[in-house]
């Protein structure tokens, strides 16, 4: 699961809207939405962006690949 599932998820799981995290970061609707449906990646700029507006860290949404010895 990469991390704008994670990200869907939590806003599921908050009662966060799209609506309402799109105003809150000034990132548009449609790039929000596509982003969190997995047809977009999101930049490292509106990643930060989300993190400031819920108040996570990114560890939360991060997950190390496995790495191969």
């Amino acid at each position: 699961m990469g991390i704008s599932r994670r990200l869907k998820k939590y806003l599921i799981a908050n009662k966060i809207s799209e609506k309402s995290l799109s105003e809150v970061t000034g990132i548009s609707m449609t790039k929000l939405k596509s982003s969190l449906d997995g047809n977009r990646n999101l930049s490292f700029d509106e990643f930060e962006l989300i993190l400031m507006a819920i108040d996570e860290p990114a560890d939360k949404f991060l997950i190390p690949k496995k790495m191969k010895y």
